[in-house]
């Protein structure tokens, strides 16, 4: 299999699609309480508004030609801020392999690719949020050197 990572370009948004619409049936399965069915979380004014920009990151996965998997992520860096000390990292706001192509290495190299860019912005760590009912996501995160840095706790009210 040849597999290739690249940027996306504004043209890339009907490529991207069916993974968002693959990661959204994930989300609306494990949490249909918080989750719209058929939501995507990039449609293509966010998408184009994404591509290009210095500050965010659009990757695209290509295997044999296929659009196989995409990363979204955003450069961000904290200032002045009262508790936290200057830094600067790349946040990644969304990662999906698409299931045909799971366990061949994809999700790591949208990470690696994504970490060099964020070495070039002066970043000196990564950072993401994953669903706790995502356990598959949980496991590769972790095989691939993620670790706990906080945790989202939430209790239903009323």
């Amino acid at each position: 299999m040849n597999i290739t990572i690249r940027q996306a370009g504004i043209g890339d948004f009907e490529a991207a699609l069916p993974l968002q619409q693959e990661i959204a049936g994930i989300h609306c399965e494990g949490r249909p309480d918080l989750f719209r069915q058929g939501h995507i979380c990039y449609p293509r004014e966010v998408f184009e508004e994404f591509v290009g920009r210095d500050d965010r990151v659009v990757l695209l996965a290509e295997a044999d030609g296929e659009t196989a998997g995409f990363l979204f992520a955003l450069i961000r860096h904290v200032k002045n801020h009262r508790a936290m000390k200057d830094q600067s990292m790349i946040y990644v706001d969304d990662l999906c392999v698409a299931e045909a192509y799971r366990r061949h290495g994809i999700g790591s190299l949208l990470l690696k690719e994504a970490e060099k860019i964020g070495i070039s912005h002066g970043c000196t760590r990564m950072e993401l949020d994953v669903q706790a009912f995502n356990d598959g996501a949980v496991r590769f995160y972790e095989a691939v050197g993620f670790a706990p840095r906080k945790i989202t706790m939430e209790k239903g009210i009323g």
